[in-house]
């Protein structure tokens, strides 16, 4: 007879991503709704940077939004 041992394990990844903002929230809200992971938490943080426009060759400050995304995903072994 065998026995059936189960293994739970859980990883915690922490991402840094760019982007639209409501594109990145709808990513939140897709992670939020699967059921091997969990959102642990987010933060929001501005990124400005300088970038050169070559058609005008002209410096503009480009800022955007950086999410911080916390996960905790849960894996099983059977």
């Amino acid at each position: 007879e065998q026995s059936s041992n189960i293994g739970i394990y859980s990883n915690n990844v922490t991402l840094k991503l760019g982007g639209d903002e409501k594109d990145l929230l709808r990513l939140i809200d897709d992670l939020s709704a699967e059921s091997k992971l969990r959102v642990v938490s987010f933060q929001w943080e501005e990124n400005s940077d300088i970038v050169l426009d070559d058609e005008n060759d002209d410096y503009e400050m480009v800022t955007k939004k950086i999410l911080t995304l916390s996960l905790e995903i849960y894996m099983y072994e059977e």
